[in-house]
C-alpha cells in the first residue's frame, strides 16, 4: 500500500525521470510507459490480493495506470473500476461455486457498494482532477497508517 501511494503520488515526476534516463540510451525512445506484459503481471498479482482481502487495491490498480502512462484521473478511475469490477466478478463466482456466500451480507453489501460507487463516481466526474488526485493520495496515506498501526 506505501509503494501503491508513493508511486501514484510521485508518478508523473518518476515518468518524467524514466523518460530522461530511457531517452539518453535511445535517442529513438521519447516517452516512457510500464511494457504491457509488466503491467498485466502486475494486475494478476493485484486481482488475486483482490480475491481475497482487496482492501485499498483501487491505489495499486492507479499507480499501474499511472505508470503505464495514463494521465486523466477520471479515465484511470474509469478502469480502475472495470478492472476491479471483473476480478471482483470472479472472486464472487469463486465463492458461490464453493458454497461460501452469506447471501444476506453479501446482497447489503453489494447493494451499497453499487450506490456508493455510482454516487461517488458522479461526484468524482464533478471535481477538478487535482481534487481527486489529491484524495486518492490522502487515502492511500491513510490505509498504509492503519495497515502499519494494526
Amino acid at each position: 500500500m506505501l509503494t501503491a501511494t508513493v508511486v501514484f503520488a510521485f508518478g508523473q515526476p518518476l515518468i518524467r525521470w524514466l523518460r530522461r534516463h530511457s531517452s539518453a540510451r535511445s535517442s529513438t525512445q521519447t516517452e516512457y510507459h510500464l511494457p504491457l506484459v509488466l503491467a498485466l503481471l502486475l494486475q494478476f498479482g493485484i486481482a488475486i490480493y483482490i480475491g481475497f482481502f482487496g482492501g485499498g487495491a483501487g491505489i495499486v490498480i492507479l499507480a499501474i495506470l499511472e505508470l503505464m502512462g495514463l494521465r486523466n484521473i477520471h479515465t484511470m478511475n474509469a478502469m480502475k473500476t472495470w478492472l476491479a469490477a471483473c476480478t471482483n466478478g470472479v472472486a464472487v463466482i469463486t465463492f458461490i461455486a464453493a458454497h461460501a456466500v452469506l447471501w444476506w451480507q453479501a446482497t447489503l453489501m453489494a447493494s451499497a457498494a453499487l450506490i456508493g460507487g455510482y454516487s461517488s463516481a458522479r461526484f468524482a466526474q464533478q471535481l477538478h482532477p487535482i481534487w481527486v488526485r489529491s484524495f486518492v493520495i490522502s487515502v492511500g496515506c491513510a490505509i498504509t497508517i492503519y495497515f502499519f498501526v494494526h
